[in-house]
């Protein structure tokens, strides 16, 4: 009888071994992504990369050679810039027996931004609420940008009129068409018309000349980046402006 439970108590402890073994080769392989990383350490938790791009790279390598076990990586709290769309295709697929898992780190919030900074340092008070800052790369026209963000909150950009609508069916604030085209179509609406610019005509076929129903501050806009935002029914057109001249605005 002694014999028999010494028999058990060894295989026991040889299948119990030999679990763990099978264990560790099919536990999930994580990676780990910090503010604080670098795309030079190996994205441990102690060691963790800095970009998700890195780590993108990392787990197609693992994915390249055969998946064996489930990855997931876990991105710390914080504010990623990206300077380009982070893309993902089949080359950063898992199987059907094994998943890739991309998730925020348990309790923290990352954040990817394609936004660029703008040094506090750079701005100017002109007066009330209104601040000018000039921007190299947009100047020399390497770089163009739309939205503006001050604590998280979007910010008013300069405009032309400066009218915000009270309305929902107001719209105030816009370049609105008058084109009767878009009169046939059914795409124009009653406006309070002083707190609107109205396209009245065009001067030309391409529809880059327009002819407004008010003067306008004049100037050369190409080299401020101004855009015209024209108001329809179902669309909004946009266009970057490149000059003015009284009721008349031409188009890039």
């Amino acid at each position: 009888m002694r014999k028999l439970v010494l028999i058990t108590v060894v295989l026991f402890a040889i299948f119990a071994q030999y679990s763990d073994f099978c264990l560790g080769q099919n536990q999930e392989l994580v990676f780990y992504v910090s503010t604080d990383g670098s795309d030079s350490n190996p994205g441990t938790r102690e060691k963790p990369f800095v970009s998700v791009e890195q780590a993108q790279r990392s787990v197609r390598e693992k994915i390249a050679t055969g998946l064996t076990q489930d990855i997931t990586i876990r991105i710390r709290g914080g504010m990623y810039p990206l300077d380009k769309p982070l893309y993902f295709d089949d080359r950063d697929s898992g199987t059907g027996q094994y998943s890739v898992t991309y998730q925020a780190y348990p309790g923290e919030t990352p954040i990817f931004s394609g936004g660029r900074q703008i040094g506090l340092k750079r701005w100017t008070h002109v007066t009330g609420d209104l601040w000018t800052c000039e921007v190299p790369d947009v100047a020399t026209g390497q770089w163009w940008f739309r939205d503006l963000y001050a604590n998280n909150e979007r910010q008013i950009r300069a405009r032309y009129p400066n009218q915000d609508y009270s309305d929902h069916l107001e719209f105030t604030g816009y370049l609105k068409s008058e084109d009767e085209e878009f009169k046939n179509r059914g795409l124009c609406m009653p406006v309070h018309k002083e707190y609107f610019l109205e396209v009245i005509g065009f001067k030309d076929s391409e529809r880059k000349h327009l002819i407004v129903n008010q003067r306008v501050p004049e100037g050369n806009w190409e080299e401020k980046n101004t855009e015209l935002v024209v108001l329809n029914n179902w669309t909004i057109h946009r266009a970057l402006l490149k000059e003015s001249h009284g009721n008349e605005l031409i188009s890039q």
